[in-house]
């Protein structure tokens, strides 16, 4: 969370969505979400804002997926964590602007880059860590 310009956390971080919802409803509404896990409840039951911010959101993480694609061609792309929870409001903005900037031939292949959900939620992280040092080399050096 370096916050610097550019950095994606300040334009897809939680904070920073719930922020956008909250100033777009400044002086509208007093029940303003509080958490990004609200949001996202709020833009599954229909909330219009809600769904924009993370509408704006997946595009956002398109155009940088795209330019990691171009450099390493990922087969397939694993959205998880917080936002890994709005995934249905996510994917489709994130491939149509991976598609416009991604090079042609991740997608034009018999097997294209995908993107998909994760199966392991918020627990991801920590499963991943276990995994690693589960399979590390634990001798030291005397």
């Amino acid at each position: 969370r370096c916050g610097s310009r550019g950095c994606l956390e300040t334009l897809i971080g939680g904070a920073r969505l719930v922020e956008q919802v909250r100033q777009a409803y400044s002086g509208y509404r007093i029940d303003l979400p509080t958490s990004l896990e609200s949001m996202i409840e709020r833009a599954k039951a229909g909330d219009r804002v809600c769904e924009r911010v993370l509408y704006d959101a997946g595009r956002n993480m398109g155009l940088a997926l795209a330019r990691v694609c171009n450099l390493v061609n990922p087969e397939i792309i694993v959205l998880g964590g917080e936002l890994g929870r709005a995934s249905d409001l996510l994917v489709r903005p994130a491939e149509d602007v991976l598609r416009r900037y991604a090079l042609k031939g991740m997608f034009e292949h018999q097997e294209p880059t995908r993107i998909v959900d994760s199966q392991l939620g918020l627990l991801a992280g920590a499963q991943g860590a276990l995994g690693f040092a589960l399979k590390a080399d634990m001798t030291v050096a005397a």
